[in-house]
């Protein structure tokens, strides 16, 4: 995984163990993770957040995912409330 991805995973799972709403911010669209919602998708077996083999950080869109991260470039905002 490379460090843009990781500290990324690591702002999110902190964010959301300290009870804060993640909200993950792209061009069109901003999506606002709470940590219930995060709850909901950990429950269901299907990760909301993963590392794909090229160490990039994606995220789920319906069953498939998007890139969050590449390399060492953020793709989306992300911040935290």
């Amino acid at each position: 995984m490379n460090s843009t991805a990781e500290n990324a995973l690591n702002f999110i799972k902190n964010a959301i163990a300290s009870g804060r709403t993640v909200y993950i911010s792209s061009m069109t669209k901003v999506t606002a993770i709470s940590p219930a919602t995060f709850a909901r998708w950990e429950k269901s077996g299907h990760s909301l957040f993963k590392v794909a083999a090229d160490g990039n950080l994606m995220m789920a869109s319906g069953k498939a995912y998007g890139r969050i991260t590449s390399g060492e470039m953020m793709l989306v905002g992300l911040s935290a409330s």
